[in-house]
Formats: C-alpha cells, structure tokens, sequence
C-alpha cells in the first residue's frame, strides 16, 4: 500500500496543502492550525481529548499497564464496549463497524496540530526538524502499542495500522492496535483502509532523505 499512499501525498502537494487546510478550516474540522473537538462533523476523539465527551470506558490504560510515563502524550482507547463485544459478528451495511479483532485499541496524540489529523498530512510540507519529529512520534506510537499489547497478554502477532484520509470516519490521528491472531470479519472488510505503520515510516524516511539531499545541494 505504500505506493497508493505515495501517491496521495503527492496529490495533495499537488492540489495545495493551504487550500486543503482553508477548505478544512471552513467545514469546521480544524481551526487556528489546530484540530477541533467539533460535534459537526463529529470527533469523538478531540472531544475526548478536549474533556468535552466522557466515553464508557477508561481512560486510565496507560496508568493501569505501567505506562505513565506516555500519558502526557498519548491517549489509550478502547471502542465502544457494544462494538468490542460485536467482533465475531458479521458486518452489516447501515450498522456500526465492530472492532476489527477480539482485541482492538486506539492510540491517539494528544498534540492538536491540524498536521496530526490524519497521516495524509502528518510531516508534509514541514522543516527537516519537524518531519523527523513526526517520524520519531510514530515511532514512541509503536513503541507503547506494543508494550501495551505484551501487558495484556496479547498474541505476538500485532498489527499497527492508520486510515488515511479520506478512507477514516474520525478527523484525529489514531492508530488501530489489532491482535491478528484473533481477527473478525470487520477487520477483512477494512482491509483496504488498513495502511501498515511501517509503509508510513518507510515513507516519511524516503521524504526526509529527499529534503536533505535537496538541502545539501544549496550548500
């Protein structure tokens, strides 16, 4: 899938990252450079970020899993206990998506700049600092999703994946943290939207290495 999403990135270069941004801003999803926790459309993760939604499930599973350390962060969320609960069942047009497996979690920056909305964005038309910021980001995001996922005493086999827009349902970046030795039939449906985080790091390294050979070629 690292071609397609290559390509998606060019393509809004392409378009124009301030008229994208401009577009955004005025369908109420971002505002003053940050993402908002906006109920039209609705973000349920801003929302909760922001503390004006307070979901059925803990928001402590950082704490709870010897992870403090990432609180500040990061946020650890659940889905919603009904679709945890529906993992096995087939998907049904009209009705919610349950969790892709009978383990399924969410890994959410808490930083609101709009650049973080969704990895179409993430690092794009950014300083070399900054685009090595948003790769060791996604780095520490694997890092706790992992241990995370050995506290709780899931399998080995763990899939870390991102919806890139416009393929996602929720304005805010979140990583999918799906056990994939107990898949459901959610997760074969979405397996389309299912971009691995290793085809975004592989490239994002290849933009960063593009700017420092341009770099380098001024001096």
């Amino acid at each position: 899938m690292i071609q397609q999403y290559a390509a998606i990135r060019a393509e809004l270069k392409r378009y124009g990252i301030e008229k994208f941004e401009t577009e955004m801003t005025s369908a109420g999803v971002f505002g003053n450079g940050k993402i908002l926790p906006s109920s039209k459309p609705f973000n349920a993760f801003a929302r909760i970020l922001s503390g004006d939604l307070i979901p059925a499930y803990p928001l402590d599973l950082l704490e709870r899993r010897g992870l403090e350390k990432y609180t500040s962060e990061f946020l650890l969320a659940k889905n919603k206990p009904e679709l945890d609960e529906a993992w096995k069942n087939p998907v049904e047009e009209g009705k919610p998506m349950a969790s892709m497996s009978l383990h399924h979690e969410f890994l959410i920056p808490r930083d609101p700049n709009w650049k973080l909305f969704n990895v179409l964005t993430i690092g794009i038309d950014c300083s070399i600092d900054e685009l090595e910021k948003f790769i060791i980001l996604l780095e520490r995001m694997r890092e706790v999703s992992l241990a995370s996922a050995r506290y709780e005493g899931w399998s080995e086999n763990i899939g870390l994946f991102f919806h890139c827009f416009p393929l996602n349902s929720i304005h805010t970046l979140h990583m999918h943290i799906v056990d994939l030795d107990n898949l459901g039939p959610s997760f074969h449906s979405q397996q389309n939207k299912n971009l691995p985080l290793d085809d975004i790091l592989t490239q994002l390294r290849a933009e960063l290495e593009e700017s420092k050979i341009k770099l380098a070629s001024k001096i």
